[in-house]
């Protein structure tokens, strides 16, 4: 439930640590693409940051503060993600200087972190942490970030196919024949992922919405209590056109079925109810 925000900052791989893959001694790729590497072995390596301090006050309050300067440090590092500025609605993530200035700078600032110039920024040779410890704890800082940046990568894509598909509908309404929006109905399939049939292993998940005005709905399937059936999810939700924001705040608008068939019923209606 939420919404999505959206950050900016940028961070690439370094030499040593827990997290591997930087780019000494060959020439860096594309920031997106180094991004998406790094992003799960900072998870893997954040896992145990906080292992063992639970029972010594100090020195999780010592970790707490080191991951706090961290985040502070690359979410001041906004390599061109925020919630607005130009976007090519013919364009694609790859190409998008934005994305890539995005993902830039949270890749340079973990190669200036394997430089050294991350404690120096939060005094850590002061904290009562191990060098083991401080790279981890960093690492989580960075997983943390990498999540937000993810965010806001996902709000510009849904952003740029909201575009594209109202400008495509009003060149429609106006006799010149749409573009190639994607839209069927009126309404777009901004995500899905997995099996819509619904499978308890494998989650299901949709994202619709009208790209004008940015009503929609968001279908989620879970596995029910026995792992032998599927519970699937209706919400009634919102992505805003400008920036791409997903907001789910609606618990009163929210229904669970017991069959694909009896979640599509629902979805047609709120559709139906939506357009009118």
């Amino acid at each position: 439930m939420g919404t999505e925000t959206p950050p900016p900052a940028g961070v690439e791989a370094g030499e040593g640590g827990p997290v591997a893959g930087g780019a000494a001694g060959g020439e860096a790729g594309p920031a997106l693409a180094r991004l998406r590497q790094l992003g799960p072995q900072w998870v893997a390596a954040s896992g145990s940051a906080f292992a063992g301090m639970a029972q010594a006050p100090e020195r999780y309050a010592a970790a707490s503060r080191l991951v706090a300067a961290w985040l502070n440090r690359l979410r001041g590092e906004a390599g061109g993600a925020g919630g607005g500025g130009e976007l090519d609605l013919d364009g694609d993530e790859e190409h998008d200087a934005g994305a890539q200035a995005a993902a830039a700078a949270l890749v340079g600032a973990w190669d200036a972190r394997a430089g050294g110039t991350g404690d120096a920024a939060v005094d850590g040779a002061a904290l009562p942490l191990t060098a083991a410890e401080r790279e981890g704890l960093t690492a989580a800082a960075f997983a943390i970030r990498h999540g937000e940046v993810i965010g806001w990568l996902a709000a510009r894509r849904r952003r740029r196919a909201m575009g594209r598909a109202a400008r495509d509908a009003q060149v429609a309404r106006n006799g010149q024949g749409a573009g190639d929006g994607g839209v069927e109905g009126g309404w777009l399939v901004l995500d899905e992922v997995g099996d819509p049939a619904g499978d308890p292993f494998i989650a299901y998940r949709r994202l619709e919405v009208d790209p004008v005005s940015g009503v929609g709905v968001l279908v989620e399937t879970r596995p029910d209590e026995s792992f032998t059936g599927v519970v699937h999810a209706v919400q009634r939700v919102s992505v805003d056109p400008a920036s791409g924001e997903l907001t789910t705040d609606n618990s009163t608008e929210y229904w669970e079925f017991d069959s694909a068939a009896a979640r599509e019923e629902q979805v047609a209606a709120l559709r139906a109810d939506l357009d009118h």
